[in-house]
């Protein structure tokens, strides 16, 4: 379920098929996967806890309540991590994978804020992270010009405001 909801997430987000990039689909699904199992852990706990609470003694009991507490903190803090998490996700895998600069005919693409993915194509998909104080997505087109000269176009996909931890 956290795989087709990962998959179907970032081809909303980037227009790209993520099974495309295997290091990236890989970081992309253990995310989602870790951000829904805190997500469920939290009634899960709370159930067990309602279940067992009268039939521990002591340490035992002082144990399950710092789980339960800490399970509770989580689920407080994914909402507001989650940004963070996809960054720091999306950072590390492309800068693994992808390209540092993208060729358009003889026009060479290069910013130290994007990653291309695509090799020798019309076509690249370009993610970016800390441009102006953004992340997220672009189509890079080639093409040539009237004089047919190489030149790009630039189509933004999706993009987002960096995260609070990147900013400060």
């Amino acid at each position: 379920m956290t795989s087709a909801y990962a998959s179907s997430y970032f081809i909303q987000m980037s227009n790209m098929d993520i099974s495309d990039s295997p290091l990236l689909e890989l970081g992309w699904k253990l995310a989602f996967f870790a951000i829904y199992f805190f997500m469920i852990l939290q009634p899960i706990s709370y159930g067990a806890f309602l279940l067992l609470s009268d039939k521990l003694k002591g340490h035992q009991l002082i144990t399950f309540f710092g789980v339960l507490m800490l399970t509770a903190l989580l689920l407080a803090a994914i909402p507001r991590w989650t940004a963070n998490f996809i960054v720091i996700v999306l950072d590390w895998a492309t800068s693994s994978e992808w390209h540092t600069s993208a060729m358009c005919g003889s026009l060479k693409i290069s910013e130290s804020t994007e990653r291309y993915f695509g090799f020798n194509k019309d076509k690249y998909t370009v993610y970016f992270s800390n441009r102006d104080g953004k992340w997220g997505f672009e189509e890079l087109q080639c093409a040539k010009d009237d004089k047919n000269k190489d030149s790009f176009t630039r189509v933004l996909v999706e993009q987002s405001n960096m995260p609070q931890w990147f900013k400060e």
